[in-house]
């Protein structure tokens, strides 16, 4: 119970993760002398949280009681007579402790000062962190916990004054460590800090006892408005009187007292199951195993690099002698005999630990002695020069250089020893092998349910959860919203245990919006290291021992959204003549900036906590309209003027929210040219990948803004009406209506070729056919003859208007030069998007076997030049050619793909063609689906205002009699599908989705199919 709740059956950790199986296991700890009823379990465990009306059932009781006993084993918790209690068998770390303090006064009392400090000395070590019943309900414990904290006091009091009295130097470097120690977990207890006073003079530091009076008086004075007691006042009298009974004559000179010291405890063992480091664990056993001397673990604060390292001990324990070196707590003294020794390095700032004084301490923990030696160092190698011993040391960020020059001297001298080291930053030495300890992996915003609850950050998320509300999931888990909440914090680990340590107060939904704001989400838990109660504490380390530059660089790289390269780092973040490359390699190495080494440039990027405390840096700076203006010319200028490339796709898919980010900052600026550069080139990344919702709300927002000239706003209309082709005509029409008229008068040629490309796709699909026609000539005729990109577009569009008037072998010959054009090009963009017009235009030509293969080819091309999936186009395209093979089976095929692609739901003459295409291949193929297909997408095709061409309506008429012509020109189906479905009972909508999730299904099917 001396510290976080910890239960060993047999050696192993048995202790409950849910909060009521915790409280009740402490509540009959507290009673384990007589039990306790299970009403009376109700009462002290439940009521509290019940409503003051509600009656409560003791069952909840007995369901937890079963499951203690299955997780601790029968026979740790006895019923008799009715009431619950604990075995008599049960040993606990508070008895050892009591006695331990107890044979300490009697011994103190005996006058015999080694015996009872050895036995406070044991009795301090038997506590594990500062409080007891830590994970334990306040409530419950409370008074306990006191009295327990009381007890602990008095052993610390207990001990130092027993050192006091032995009045050796070493006992006396160990009773002022140990009072300080106290005096800063409890700065308002007088007996510390008058303890410390005692050692530190008669250490011969009589400045350090009067700063510790000082240091107390002011506390007094400002916290509680009162003056040092009368026995305190004496001694700091005394003290500055120099009274010689305070003195002991053989005390050291203060130059020869050392500033830092080890303590020998047990290896750290985690407290919950660690999740998703099994890769990184392996990782190091397998670098030792390998003959690797020096493992250094590295990552971020937070990431869990202390757990990590508890683990590989953990995994070794056994076979091989183990030493712990913890080097963050900065305080405690003493050694013990241990298999596995433990020891912490004191050194207040720590800054200032130069190796000699980390390699005194070391020789002190181990028993060396330094006389005859030229340096504590060659002492400490010299003595360890035959040890097998691996040492784990943690943290050893706080002392680098110190440890580095330590670690590298013992490589040396000592060829069997082996060092396992955590450390945000490496120690740079040759033989070092680095294992990178990065965030836990977070499901991708379009994994399944299986893959979310599969994915690490997920799992830590749901543990810690569970940890907290143990029925939180009784009715279903929401599945999405924990992967949102787990990619928000990055998958960081500590951000996910402090944003779950909060579920007792909020729902799942509120936890998101705290997870989006996780810097001052503090711990729910007592027992946390300092550093790790928030993250701005455990960030604050990192960015405090920044040099002014570097910091000034963080602030500034927090504009960014997501990833970014060298060149944008510098056009954002840097001052003329400021080389950025060493700066920004500071903050990798120091955890603060993560690097992708995926692709072919490295890109840096930063942790979610990381970027808003750096944007906080960047606003208290003064810097952030400089910087926001940067940044935003930076991606408005990247392709300004640039038609649609491969290169424009891939850059604006690898920073697109920094993309959307610019354009947002612009908007909010009113700053007109660089919206209309950034709406042009997200406008054509939203219409290669079919992005329809997010670019038409984005291109309406634009265009109501008012910012953009008339020139900029008829290129933004002309790209919507790209984007509205594909599910709501009326808006294409009404976009290209004021576009067109525009760019004519002004003359802007290439635009209006584009305009003219729009149109005629707009017309066909609506129908009008030689509209459609008239519109593809112009463009073709205003492209020129010049083998460019627009001119082999606008002859593509040509080829199928051509074709779809039945001027067949004008669309072969139109269609061929397109197809050159294309195939000489280096552009995947502009393969694809010619070879999906000649696919069309082909297939209604009577060469469909040509146009699938050319569409596969597209297809290929796409996922292997841009690593994209192909628009749905191709694969409607490819669906319509395998109709015309006479290829149900394909043809379904291709449109499940193409439907699987559609995932915003707007793409609305997308799906009905989709729908088409599946109703006629499944006619062919007597499958019952057949009519249902046909009437949803006929009539959401006739709901987008699109009509299918001559060909596609021939194929539709073979499957059914031609019916009287629609008020657009197309022809209705025989039966009137609002009709039937309504007879049905199954609405427009609901068939819809149902069709459109079979067919996704199928779709995921064949390419696992493909994978395998």
């Amino acid at each position: 119970m001396l510290g976080p709740l910890l239960l060993t059956v047999d050696g192993s950790d048995v202790t409950p993760h849910g909060q009521r199986p915790r409280d009740v296991l402490a509540v009959l700890l507290l009673h384990r002398r007589h039990g306790l009823s299970a009403e009376a379990l109700l009462d002290a465990v439940w009521a509290r949280d019940a409503s003051p009306t509600s009656a409560l059932s003791v069952a909840p009781v007995h369901t937890v009681v079963a499951r203690l006993r299955r997780t601790l084993g029968s026979g740790v918790i006895e019923r008799s007579h009715g009431a619950y209690r604990l075995t008599p068998d049960l040993v606990t770390d508070v008895d050892a402790f009591t006695a331990l303090v107890d044979e300490g006064g009697r011994s103190a009392r005996g006058g015999e000062p080694r015996q009872a400090a050895g036995a406070y000395r044991a009795a301090l070590a038997l506590w594990r962190s500062d409080e007891a019943y830590a994970g334990v309900s306040d409530h419950l414990v409370s008074a306990e916990r006191a009295r327990l904290a009381e007890s602990r006091w008095a052993a610390v009091d207990g001990l130092v004054s027993a050192l006091l009295e032995l009045g050796s130097p070493t006992d006396l470097i160990e009773a002022l460590d140990r009072a300080q120690e106290d005096l800063h977990a409890h700065p308002l207890r007088e007996r510390s800090p008058e303890l410390a006073m005692r050692a530190a003079y008669a250490l011969g530091r009589q400045a350090d006892a009067l700063e510790i009076y000082r240091d107390l008086a002011r506390r007094l004075r400002t916290e509680l408005g009162v003056d040092p007691g009368p026995a305190i006042a004496e001694l700091h009298r005394r003290i500055l009187e120099h009274d010689p009974e305070l003195r002991v004559p053989d005390a050291p000179p203060a130059s020869q007292v050392p500033r830092i010291r080890l303590r020998a405890t047990r290896l750290p063992v985690p407290e919950s199951p660690t999740i998703g480091r099994e890769d990184e664990v392996r990782a190091v056993l397998a670098a030792l195993a390998a003959g690797h001397r020096l493992v250094t673990l590295v990552g971020p604060g937070g990431v869990g690099k202390t757990r990590l390292l508890a683990e590989v001990g953990r995994a070794l324990a056994g076979s091989t002698e183990l030493a712990y070196l913890d080097l963050s707590g900065l305080a405690g003294i003493a050694t013990e005999p241990t298999t596995t020794t433990t020891t912490t390095v004191g050194a207040g700032d720590g800054a200032g630990v130069d190796v000699e004084e980390l390699a005194e301490a070391g020789a002190r923990a181990v028993g060396a002695g330094i006389g005859g030696h030229s340096s504590a160092l060659s002492a400490l190698a010299t003595f360890l020069a035959g040890s097998h011993t691996l040492v784990l040391v943690d943290e050893a960020e706080w002392l680098v250089a110190s440890t580095s020059a330590l670690l590298g001297t013992l490589l040396t001298r000592c060829p069997a020893m082996r060092f396992v080291v955590t450390s945000r930053v490496p120690l740079e030495l040759v033989s070092e092998r680095l294992v990178r300890v990065d965030p836990l992996a977070c499901p991708s915003a379009d994994a399944t349910a299986d893959e979310i609850a599969a994915a690490p950050a997920v799992r830590l998320l749901v543990e810690r959860l569970l940890d907290q509300t143990a029925d939180l999931f009784q009715r279903g888990v929401d599945w999405p919203l924990l992967a949102r909440i787990a990619r928000t914090v990055d998958g960081l680990p500590l951000a996910l245990e402090l944003v779950a340590g909060r579920v007792p107060d909020l729902t799942l939904a509120q936890l998101h919006r705290l997870a989006s704001e996780p810097l001052d989400v503090f711990a729910a838990e007592r027992d946390r290291r300092p550093r790790q109660r928030s993250l701005r504490e455990t960030l604050r380390w990192s960015v405090e021992r920044l040099e002014p530059q570097a910091r000034t660089v963080l602030g500034r790289l927090g504009v960014f959204v997501g990833a970014f390269d060298l060149a944008a780092a510098q056009a954002v973040t840097g001052d003329d003549g400021v080389d950025l490359g060493p700066l920004l390699s500071s903050l990798v190495r120091d955890g603060l900036v993560q690097v992708d080494r995926a692709g072919v440039a490295l890109h840096g990027r930063l942790l979610h906590p990381v970027r808003a405390l750096a944007r906080e840096m960047l606003v208290a700076a003064g810097d952030e309209a400089l910087v926001r203006s940067r940044h935003r010319e930076w991606y408005a200028a990247r392709w300004r003027e640039a038609p649609l490339g491969d290169e424009l796709i891939e850059d604006v898919g690898g920073s697109y929210e920094d993309y959307l980010a610019a354009l947002q900052d612009a908007l909010a600026a009113a700053d007109g040219p660089r919206v209309a550069d950034l709406a042009v080139t997200l406008t054509r990344y939203w219409l290669f990948t079919e992005s329809v919702t997010v670019g038409m709300r984005w291109t309406g927002v634009v265009l109501e803004a008012g910012v953009l000239d008339p020139r900029r706003r008829a290129e933004v209309l002309v790209l919507r009406s790209g984007l509205a082709a594909h599910g709501c005509l009326v808006e294409a029409t009404t976009a290209l209506d004021e576009a067109i008229p525009q760019l004519k008068e002004r003359g802007d040629e290439d635009w209006l070729v584009l305009a003219l490309i729009s149109r005629s796709v707009e017309r066909y699909s609506r129908g009008d056919l030689s509209g459609a026609l008239a519109a593809a000539d112009e463009a073709s005729g205003r492209a020129g003859a010049s083998p460019t990109p627009v001119q082999a577009e606008a002859l593509a569009c040509l080829s199928v208007m051509q074709a779809a008037v039945g001027e067949s072998g004008a669309a072969l010959v139109t269609g061929e030069q397109a197809w050159a054009l294309a195939s000489a090009a280096p552009s995947a963009t502009t393969f694809l998007s010619v070879t999906t017009k000649v696919g069309l235009a082909l297939t209604e030509s009577g060469h469909a076997a040509r146009a699938l293969r050319i569409l596969d080819r597209a297809e290929e091309l796409v996922r292997r030049d841009l690593g994209l999936p192909p628009p749905s186009t191709v694969h409607l395209n490819a669906g319509w050619a395998a109709l015309a093979l006479g290829d149900p089976p394909g043809a379904v095929r291709r449109a499940a793909r193409a439907v699987a692609g559609l995932a915003e739901g707007s793409e609305l003459t997308d799906v009905a063609e989709a729908f088409v295409v599946c109703g006629l291949a499944w006619a062919a193929s007597q499958d019952d689906r057949a009519d249902l297909a046909l009437d949803v997408g006929l009539d959401l095709a006739r709901i987008g205002g699109m009509v299918l061409s001559p060909w596609q309506s021939a194929m539709v008429a073979r499957i059914r009699p031609a019916g009287p012509a629609r008020p657009d020109g197309a022809e209705a189906s025989t039966s009137d599908a609002s009709a039937q479905l309504a007879v049905s009972g199954i609405g427009l909508q609901e068939a819809a989705l149902s069709l459109a999730a079979g067919l996704r299904a199928d779709a995921a099917t064949d390419e696992q199919a493909g994978a395998g």
